[in-house]
């Protein structure tokens, strides 16, 4: 009996080591994961973070274009009867803009949508 004895406490050290190993790897495995699922979402809304931007950008620019030929057409019109008015009337026909008003519109309109140029 006295032999049982003594191989029973390593074989409970063994099981209990064995049983706290499990637990503690289990554990950590739970906080990895959780680890990389946070680290997904982030990437997830950076990217739409930067894909947001972009269409922010495009449509900017395409109300720049438009504000800036309409200033032109605007320019045209006052321009009537003077020597610019024939170089005015055709590049607002072929919706042409000058970049200078195309400057000023972009950056308000990136302005109003709260992104830096």
């Amino acid at each position: 009996m006295q032999k049982n004895n003594n191989n029973l406490l390593p074989i409970s050290l063994v099981l209990t080591a064995l049983i706290f190993g499990g637990f503690y790897y289990a554990v950590e495995m739970g906080k990895q994961k959780s680890i990389e699922r946070q680290e997904r979402t982030l990437i997830d809304v950076e990217t739409k973070k930067e894909q947001d931007e972009v269409q922010i950008r495009q449509l900017c620019n395409k109300e720049a274009q438009e504000g800036a030929a309409e200033l032109l057409k605007d320019k045209q019109e006052l321009a009537k009867g003077t020597a610019l008015e024939s170089t005015l009337e055709g590049a607002a026909e072929k919706d042409m803009y000058l970049k200078t008003d195309f400057d000023k519109l972009y950056p308000q309109c990136l302005s109003r949508h709260a992104i830096k140029e």
